[in-house]
């Protein structure tokens, strides 16, 4: 790390001591001026090693799925998609799942929130999203060779993409989005 007399600016904001010319991209910056660091006591299908620098560290944005049946989530989550269940089980309104890196939660229509937010989540339940969610996965060939023989939406084939990428996009029982990357480094 640099010396605490050492200074840089991010974002228009000037950053001193131990962050001051760090590589804050590098090291997770995930929209605050702190680094996040790679989570060594999480492990999910597809992670890597702790000590790996990864290309999307941390943890700042975690999605939440609003479901209407817990069990049908996880089956599709943890079963064909290979997520593990970090928080939770199926009797749960809230479940945290993790596949390597990649964080979201699951939750229920309930009334966990004021009657006027549960109200629209309920609204919303079913509707289809303009976002897809973007996981990297070092196991992607096997993954969506599991996601075709399930029979499983796929809205766009494993193929090569010219920023040096393996992708695919599946849709959810409930329209969602996922978009699993595996980094090919062969750019077009």
């Amino acid at each position: 790390m640099p010396s605490a007399t050492s200074s840089t600016t991010v974002r228009g904001r000037r950053l001193s001591g131990e962050y001051a010319g760090a590589d804050l991209v590098n090291m997770g910056l995930g929209g605050s001026l702190r680094p996040h660091p790679v989570r060594p006591g999480v492990r999910g299908v597809g992670s890597r090693d702790a000590t790996e620098e990864h290309q999307m560290p941390g943890w700042a944005v975690i999605p939440t799925i609003r479901v209407p049946d817990m069990a049908e989530a996880l089956a599709f989550y943890c079963d064909l998609l290979g997520f593990t269940l970090d928080r939770g089980d199926v009797a749960q309104d809230n479940n945290s799942l993790i596949r390597g890196d990649a964080r979201v939660m699951l939750e229920t229509a309930t009334d966990l929130y004021s009657p006027e937010f549960n109200e629209a989540i309920r609204a919303r339940l079913g509707g289809k999203s303009a976002i897809s969610l973007y996981i990297e996965a070092e196991d992607i060939e096997d993954l969506y060779a599991k996601v075709v023989e399930a029979g499983a939406k796929v809205v766009d084939p494993l193929a090569d993409r010219p920023w040096g990428q393996l992708e695919f996009t599946v849709e959810d029982h409930m329209s969602t989005w996922l978009t699993f990357w595996k980094a090919t480094n062969k750019k077009s």
